[in-house]
């Protein structure tokens, strides 16, 4: 899907959660964050898959 502007939007029909770094990378770039906040997206999502995976957060 392609937005204003020529930005491709991830398909919002996918079933399930973006399952690597560079799928969330690619989405959360897709709707115009900035490079530390997509920095930021993706440390939070790295804390996230750890904890799914039974890892312990900090």
């Amino acid at each position: 899907m392609t937005a204003e502007g020529g930005v491709v939007l991830p398909d919002t029909e996918r079933p399930g959660l973006l399952s690597n770094p560079e799928q969330v990378q690619d989405f959360v770039k897709a709707y115009g964050l900035t490079p530390i906040q997509v920095d930021l997206v993706i440390d939070l999502w790295n804390t996230l898959q750890q904890a799914a995976e039974g890892h312990s957060l900090r």
